[in-house]
């Protein structure tokens, strides 16, 4: 899981995203500076930016073994 955050989101600190992190397998925090708290609305090309190359990530994992 991406879970995408502003360092000075006055709404949801990043301590909060940080521990959501915790609390999910897997999960990856990645800060994006200011946006602000309404992310997909004031920093669309970022976000999609930042959504591209974690997919592009997940693409070049090794296939698990089952």
């Amino acid at each position: 899981m991406l879970l995408l955050a502003d360092p000075l989101d006055t709404l949801i600190p990043v301590r909060t995203t940080r521990q959501l992190a915790a609390t999910l397998p897997n999960a990856r925090v990645q800060l994006l500076s200011q946006i602000g708290h309404h992310l997909p609305r004031r920093g669309a090309p970022q976000i999609a930016a930042a959504i591209a190359e974690f997919l592009a990530a997940l693409d070049n994992r090794p296939a698990a073994a089952c």
